[in-house]
């Protein structure tokens, strides 16, 4: 079984349809659909941390954004650039730690962490993002957040305690993907109250709202 975190995702096989308007990715999308097109405007700046292979981006452009997308898959990235091409798309992507990417001092009107991936970070990680979120933040911008509490993941999964390790908060669980390959996947444990009082260091105003599939849906400003 091979090591998904350790692959970076650069492994192919765990790309289960590598198209962005997939009727999987869609599923997806419909998710969040209704939450985006509330903080999203035309000619606004929209980042997204961890955009795979740019789907969401896409589909903000539709909405008359400037979009820049960030991922530490270089595999993703490429496909994000190809689609690009085939969208005739102006999106901007970065490989790599996006607190590593220079830019601009209050560039941005939205950034987002979508499709609960706060779950590979670290609590140290996730501190020093959001110290980077605000720097490059509008004052008026929103940072948005959708996620998924870890204590119901265990629940829903049938985690068992031996699979969680105490020493640094990572839950050792299996990706399988039909047809393709399983995968073991370490993620870390988060809780809504975790994220929140993390969040609640840096910016004044945080509206939480329950969405879909036992998820939430997280808006963070100063305003």
């Amino acid at each position: 079984m091979k090591d998904a975190s350790s692959y970076l995702y650069n492994d192919p096989s765990l790309y289960e349809n590598n198209e962005p308007f997939s009727s999987r990715s869609n599923k997806f999308y419909a998710r969040i659909k209704d939450e985006c097109e509330k903080v999203i405007f035309k000619n606004s700046f929209v980042l997204e941390v961890g955009c795979g292979n740019g789907r969401n981006l896409f589909e903000f452009e539709k909405l008359g954004a400037n979009v820049f997308g960030t991922d530490l898959s270089e595999y993703a990235i490429d496909l994000a650039n190809t689609y690009k091409t085939k969208y005739n798309s102006s999106a901007k992507f970065y490989l790599g730690d996006m607190t590593k990417v220079n830019f601009e001092k209050n560039f941005f009107d939205i950034i987002l962490l979508l499709s609960n991936t706060i779950t590979e970070i670290s609590y140290t990680y996730f501190n020093d993002l959001c110290i980077y979120v605000k720097s490059i933040l509008k004052s008026s911008g929103v940072f948005c957040l959708e996620v998924k509490d870890s204590v119901v993941h265990f629940n829903e999964k049938g985690l068992t305690i031996e699979k969680y390790c105490t020493n640094d908060a990572v839950i050792t669980d299996t990706i399988t993907i039909p047809g393709r390959n399983n995968y073991i996947y370490k993620c870390h444990f988060w809780t809504l109250g975790m994220i929140k009082f993390i969040l609640s260091l840096y910016f004044k105003n945080i509206q939480i709202k329950s969405i879909t599939d036992k998820r939430y849906w997280l808006v963070c400003s100063d305003v």
